[in-house]
């Protein structure tokens, strides 16, 4: 499962996992010292990399046109949806002409960020096209869409500001170093158990039995978190479709 837990999830497993190995001792396990040194300069590094991460100053920033660009489009989504059915023919025309338009993006904010950018732009070029803008201000939707245009483009130009502020580190992305850790995991807790199982021990068993606790707590951390995530959501599809 190491692949689909999120960085911090995975630099706590792998920090437990080498705190693990360094306490019963390399040489018991059959292992040699310079694997989990390794491990241990690339756990440090991924724990730099979440730092880094929260640390830029565009995350914060990014989070403000995030939010504001959601609440925007949700605005205007909701608006059109329930205007459809208002007594007024001018304005529930113009709410079924642009439902249409609306649907590709209505559960926009499901999707990854990088991918609700994109999104947001196709449905703000649509917005823009030969008649549509018409029946936006039938809605009186003008101020909404602009405050959309600017929130998304702020956010566009904040992600690619934060990618040039990252390779300016020179620094190794996370995938990278996730796949460094998985080899040096993979290589010591492959010789750990070929050693339990050729030179049984107590060392070699102990250490197999608190490394299956440890996989099996953060298995359930990342259950508990991914329901969690779930919960949310459908709490926050509830008051967004109220």
């Amino acid at each position: 499962m190491l692949s689909r837990y999120n960085l911090a999830e995975y630099v706590n497993f792998m920090g437990r996992m080498h705190a693990l190995t360094l306490s019963e001792g390399c040489e018991p396990l059959g292992i040699e010292a310079d694997p989990v040194e390794r491990l241990a300069a690339y756990v440090e590094m991924l724990t730099d990399a979440i730092a880094r991460n929260f640390a830029a100053p565009e995350t914060a920033e990014m989070k403000v046109a995030h939010r504001q660009r959601v609440k925007a489009a949700q605005f205007i989504i909701n608006t059109v949806r329930n205007a459809q059915n208002l007594p007024y023919a001018d304005i529930a025309q113009a709410a079924q002409e642009l439902m249409p338009v609306m649907m590709p993006v209505v559960r926009f904010y499901e999707r990854p960020r990088s991918q609700v950018t994109a999104l947001l732009d196709a449905l703000l070029f649509d917005l823009h096209k030969e008649g549509v803008m018409a029946h936006i201000v039938t809605l009186n939707l003008s101020d909404t869409v602009a405050e959309l245009t600017t929130a998304n483009a702020r956010y566009r130009a904040l992600e690619d500001q934060r990618t040039q502020t990252r390779l300016a580190t020179e620094q190794p992305t996370a995938h990278e170093l996730r796949t460094e850790v998985d080899a040096l995991y993979d290589y010591i807790t492959t010789l750990a158990f070929c050693h339990s199982v050729c030179h049984p021990s107590t060392a070699t068993a102990r250490y197999i039995s608190r490394l299956n606790a440890i996989i099996e707590e953060a298995k359930t951390a990342h259950r508990k978190r991914r329901a969690k995530n779930v919960r949310e959501k459908a709490t926050t599809d509830g008051v967004q479709n109220v």
